[in-house]
């Protein structure tokens, strides 16, 4: 009896093992399950919503006019009773008062979170800058233990020579020619032209706001354009390399030929002499054909930019 028993045990364990090895068809799932995979399905399509953004005027996809995206607690996040026939929906980044008939959008508010991150990021943008400046400011500091003639010297050793007016083609070809833009007598660098007039290089004064382009440099910087159109690029180069922005774009244009440019100034640092330096890229629109150009300016002891390459 008792081997009966123990047999009989055997073969209930073994049938519910195979029950257990055979895969369950997923037709078979009850109703609710289904619908739980297909909200799973529509989550999954529907992650990268929040790189969506939307404005007044537009129509909400038909997708997103979802009873899932209501936004119930609109009186705690401060916004406004929604009008007759409206309702506020929460999507991705976005507060949308919309049309419940036709999905058309009366209003747009960025949520709280995503202000929240802006300002955490704008936050660590600032202290990131903040950074920058202190180091800047450590550099000049320590620029300042050196003399004038040391300055120099170390410049000279590692960029071969201090560039003057004489050596850039526009101030030779253009100084005495109209200057639309104010590049040559107006304050950005009319004080370089007086230092230079003067015989008086070595003075700082305004000359920290000049910009210089030596030689074969100068001359395939600007071979394709006229004085006028110089005077417009020259003042760009003044401008987006005394801002201190990195990653920054600065467009000029001639409205009288039409030739137009953009500096982008990419990134700022200090060479192993702590000289200050930026890297940058031009391109310049000649009868709507773009050339581009790359190459690095620097700060000379007498406060000029000089685009050294």
């Amino acid at each position: 009896m008792k081997k009966l028993i123990l047999s009989a045990t055997a073969l209930t364990f073994l049938a519910s093992s195979v029950a257990a090895a055979v895969p369950v068809s997923t037709s078979a799932l009850p109703a609710a399950s289904a619908t739980l995979t297909q909200l799973v399905q529509y989550g999954d399509r529907d992650r990268g919503r929040d790189e969506r953004t939307f404005e007044r005027g537009e129509r909400l996809p038909r997708e997103l006019r979802d009873k899932r995206y209501i936004y119930r607690d609109w009186r705690q996040s401060n916004l406004p009773r929604a009008p007759k026939g409206h309702v506020w929906m929460e999507i991705g980044n976005q507060y949308v008062l919309a049309s419940m008939s036709n999905g058309q959008i009366r209003d747009v508010r960025w949520t709280e979170e995503y202000e929240q991150r802006m300002a955490r990021r704008e936050d660590r943008r600032d202290d990131r800058a903040e950074r920058r400046e202190d180091r800047r400011e450590d550099r000049r500091d320590q620029r300042r233990e050196y003399t004038r003639a040391e300055r120099e010297q170390q410049w000279q050793a590692r960029y071969a020579r201090q560039y003057q007016l004489s050596d850039d083609q526009y101030y030779r070809e253009c100084s005495k020619r109209p200057d639309p833009a104010g590049a040559l007598v107006g304050a950005v660098i009319g004080g370089l032209l007086g230092n230079a007039a003067g015989n008086n290089r070595n003075k700082t004064g305004t000359t920290i706001m000049g910009v210089v382009a030596g030689g074969a440099i100068g001359a395939a910087l600007t071979s394709k354009l006229d004085c006028n159109d110089r005077s417009y690029a020259y003042k760009t180069y003044t401008t987006g390399f005394n801002a201190g922005k990195a990653n920054a774009y600065y467009d000029w244009q001639n409205p009288q030929s039409g030739t137009r440019g953009r500096l982008h100034v990419l990134d700022y640092y200090e060479d192993e002499d702590n000289f200050h330096c930026s890297v940058y890229s031009q391109t310049i629109w000649v009868n709507g054909r773009p050339e581009e150009a790359r190459g690095r300016a620097c700060q000379q002891p007498d406060g000029a930019w000089a685009i050294i390459d």
